[in-house]
């Protein structure tokens, strides 16, 4: 638990270190290094050409990503730091001989993660509920030609604890409420829509959309004089016509 006295950047890096233990991680700072202790390691404010990343992450002894660690009051904005995170993972590494870019890339509260897969082919931030397990991290992208049942059995698949999985289950339920509200609203709308086309059509044909003239002529009469003005603006079709009766 964080000192009252700890800043609030201070308290999310405890809660980062916390988490990051849990996931299996060796927390450690950048002049007591110890790649023997795990097989991941994550190194707090290790020296990069491009200033100090908040915490370097290493499996087997090879640099992997960067975490860039923000007070909790940054969730809602956390993506802006992106660019930041983006440069430590492009940077070099002191004492590492990482030519490439690092692959994964965490932006973090303590309480909101966001990860970046930089070997997909479209790289963009998502929101995790944990860092990965130490052991199960792999940077190469090479598959294994020997897997057995042995490997397959003594392999540590990460999978979130019940409280989290019981976050991921509300969270879906709510966002499932939603649209289930969603498309019933939208039915509905669809089906006053309709009913007021036709209250318009209606009211249309019987004249009720604007006020009526008491002089005006009933509809009944507006096709004769419509057919007599047409006559009128065109003698030779009405000469033509008196021809052809009389024919």
């Amino acid at each position: 638990m964080p000192g009252a006295n700890r800043t609030p950047e201070q308290a999310a890096r405890d809660s980062i270190d916390r988490l990051l233990s849990q996931a299996g991680w060796a927390v450690q700072d950048n002049k007591r290094i110890d790649f023997s202790a795990a097989s991941g390691i994550a190194v707090r404010e290790y020296p990069t050409d491009g200033g100090p990343a908040d915490y370097a992450l290493f499996v087997d002894r090879k640099p992997a990503g960067v975490i860039e660690a923000k007070p909790e009051a940054w969730g809602q904005k956390i993506t802006t730091v992106e660019e930041q995170s983006g440069r430590y993972a492009a940077a070099s590494l002191k004492w590492a001989n990482n030519r490439e870019p690092l692959p994964f890339v965490y932006e973090g509260t303590g309480v909101l993660t966001r990860f970046t897969d930089g070997r997909d082919p479209k790289p963009r931030s998502r929101e995790v509920f944990n860092f990965p397990h130490g052991h199960s991290v792999k940077t190469d992208g090479v598959n294994q030609s020997n897997i057995n049942g042995t490997k397959l059995l003594n392999y540590p698949f990460p999978y979130c604890s019940i409280e989290e999985q019981r976050e991921i289950a509300s969270r879906l339920e709510e966002r499932l409420s939603i649209l289930d509200k969603t498309e019933e609203d939208i039915r509905r709308e669809l089906e006053v829509a309709a009913a007021l086309r036709q209250s318009i059509l209606r009211k249309g044909f019987s004249g009720q959309l604007v006020e009526q003239d008491p002089n005006d002529e009933p509809a009944t009469v507006l096709p004769r004089l419509i057919k007599a003005e047409k006559a009128s603006q065109n003698p030779t079709a009405k000469i033509r016509q008196r021809k052809v009766a009389t024919a």
